[in-house]
């Protein structure tokens, strides 16, 4: 049941609105893995070697779904020179998925990029060297969120947001403590939100599993299946705000 004081749901609302002006379309179109695997094309008939591996990997089926969704949003918000430069891109990108054959790994990585460059976080060209102010890794540290930089810089970031830090490859280090607004009570919210609100934190997670490695997917939940729903969504979004952050 979703719980939270006027002023929380206020903030969660006010919250999404920054997040989505951050992270382009993220909010309205990528479903959690389990919502959907398949991918946007149908797995029937003649395939190439990419495409079956595709289908094959419910991740990289998930992948696919929510990179189409992203692209077709966008598509259908673009006009003149800008919607067929966006085509052309799209057509150039899949020549270059299909360069990875059926190595999952590749695959995953070609469309976790295309991802995040359609939602407007960045828009590097493929295969182009990476950019000193892009991260090389985003990880779950000791229950700290994690970006490394090719330069050896390290920020990171507590799981609730309270506290934020830095460290520089010649061991300089910066923690910032963050102040905290304790609120007065969690009065229940109307049934009528619950559907609303099981899935918005779904969403959120299904955002954060694309942006951190596998493996840090369940000890993420960890951290927070002991917190209200309120708490949770928060966290989420603060996550979200960090890990794609220039």
């Amino acid at each position: 049941m979703l719980r939270g004081s006027a002023m929380t749901v206020r903030y969660i609302c006010c919250s999404l609105v920054g997040l989505i002006a951050v992270s382009g379309f993220w909010m309205a179109v990528l479903p959690g893995d389990g919502a959907n695997a398949n991918p946007s094309f149908s797995c029937d008939g003649r395939l190439t070697r990419t495409e079956a591996a595709i289908c094959d990997h419910q991740r990289l089926g998930a992948l696919d779904r929510r990179m189409v969704g992203i692209y077709r949003l966008r598509e259908a918000r673009t006009e003149g020179r800008r919607k067929r430069q966006l085509q052309t891109d799209q057509k150039i990108w899949r020549r270059w998925r299909d360069t990875c054959g059926r190595a999952v790994g590749c695959l995953q990585r070609r469309y976790e990029q295309r991802i995040i460059d359609l939602a407007g976080i960045r828009n590097p060209d493929p295969g182009s060297a990476r950019s000193a102010e892009e991260p090389v890794s985003r990880r779950l540290v000791k229950g700290r969120l994690q970006m490394a930089y090719p330069d050896g810089r390290i920020e990171w970031e507590s799981a609730d947001g309270s506290t934020s830090g830095s460290s520089s490859s010649d061991g300089q280090q910066t923690v910032v403590q963050k102040a905290q607004v304790v609120d007065a009570g969690f009065p229940q919210l109307p049934d009528a939100y619950a559907d609303w609100g099981d899935g918005l934190e779904d969403e959120l997670l299904g955002v954060i599993d694309t942006l951190l490695p596998p493996q840090d997917h369940q000890p993420y939940r960890d951290l927070h299946q002991n917190r209200i729903y309120s708490d949770r969504v928060l966290n989420h979004i603060r996550a979200i705000r960090f890990l794609v952050s220039p």
